[in-house]
């Protein structure tokens, strides 16, 4: 008997440790997860530049070149870009005074 419980001790082990191995995979994709979403300077730059773009291609779609609203379309491209980098720019400073070890600074 005791034979079999030590034979059934040895047939869980691999199990065990898949599990471990497996649960420690899933801790390391969480925090490269985390890591990833929070937001840097960088990343809000290039998010807040996408969609200018994206509204400039809109803008000259919608307008010929001589439609005094393509203008004014064009403006408000530049004005919410501008506003979308300021409201980056502020959650990337909060960030950094919640996650001090995440900051460049």
């Amino acid at each position: 008997m005791p034979s079999s419980s030590a034979d059934r001790l040895m047939a869980e082990r691999p199990s065990l440790m898949r599990h471990v191995t497996i649960t420690a995979g899933f801790a390391a994709g969480a925090m490269i997860a985390l890591a990833l979403t929070v937001l840097t300077p960088a990343t809000a730059q290039t998010t807040c530049e996408t969609k200018r773009q994206s509204c400039v291609a809109e803008c000259n779609a919608r307008y010929f070149t001589v439609d005094p609203n393509r203008d004014k379309c064009l403006a408000s491209c530049a004005a919410e870009a501008n506003r979308c980098s300021r409201e980056q720019q502020g959650r990337t400073q909060d960030q950094g005074r919640r996650f001090p070890a995440l900051s460049s600074n």
